[in-house]
C-alpha cells in the first residue's frame, strides 16, 4: 500500500479502494457507492435524478458507465 491510495475497511474487510486526490476540495464519486447508499431513496421519489448527477457525469467521462448502470 502506498500514500496515493485510500482504502476503507469494515472491521478487517476491505470495502473500498480509491486513488487519493491531490488537491483540497476535490471529489471523485463512484456511481455504485452512491446508488447503493443515498441515491436509492432519491431515485424512488425522483427517477430522473441520476441523469443530472455528478456521479453519472464522472462515470461516463471515465468510460465506467456500464449496461448494468443503464438498466438500473
Amino acid at each position: 500500500m502506498t500514500g496515493d491510495t485510500l482504502v476503507a475497511f469494515d472491521n478487517r474487510r476491505e470495502i473500498a479502494r480509491h486513488a487519493r486526490l491531490a488537491d483540497c476540495g476535490l471529489e471523485h464519486l463512484v456511481l455504485e457507492h452512491l446508488v447503493l447508499d443515498r441515491y436509492l431513496e432519491v431515485l424512488l421519489r425522483k427517477p430522473r435524478a441520476l441523469d443530472r448527477s455528478e456521479a453519472l457525469h464522472q462515470a461516463r467521462a471515465e468510460d465506467t458507465f456500464t449496461a448494468e448502470h443503464g438498466a438500473f
